[in-house]
């Protein structure tokens, strides 16, 4: 379809958005490899292995993610599907401003607010 009808349309544009909720739902992916590990060590919970650089997952209990690190680039990468979800937040929020008339209070207006937190929370932090 074109992003002019889809963006245009309440029904298509809320599938649109909600198809950048997947990435956080793959389990051996976003949810499963990264959410787990990245930032635990704090003042209320502790890697017991933190010390053991390189590891893929005290690297990311540490904030030391790296283009290489195991537990993100596997067969099915994280990487790669953090940047899936930023990249259909980018298609969402540019359709809806484009086509939407995303005003505030509206349901197009939301649609456009849940986008752009979900573009913030799908982008790495590093």
């Amino acid at each position: 379809m074109d992003e002019s009808v889809i963006f245009s349309t309440y029904d298509l544009a809320k599938g649109a958005v909600d198809g950048i909720k997947i990435d956080f739902g793959e389990t051996n992916s976003y949810r499963g490899r990264y959410l787990p590990w990245y930032g635990m060590n704090t003042d209320v919970e502790w890697y017991n292995s933190s010390e053991k650089y390189p590891d893929g997952k005290a690297d990311l209990c540490v904030y030391a993610a790296t283009a290489t690190n195991s537990q993100m680039n596997t067969t099915n990468n994280a990487w790669a599907k953090m940047y899936e979800g930023i990249e259909r937040a980018n298609m969402c929020i540019k359709g809806l401003r484009t086509y939407g008339d995303p005003q505030p209070g509206t349901n197009m207006g939301q649609l456009l607010g849940e986008a752009l937190t979900l573009r913030l929370c799908t982008t790495p932090t590093w």
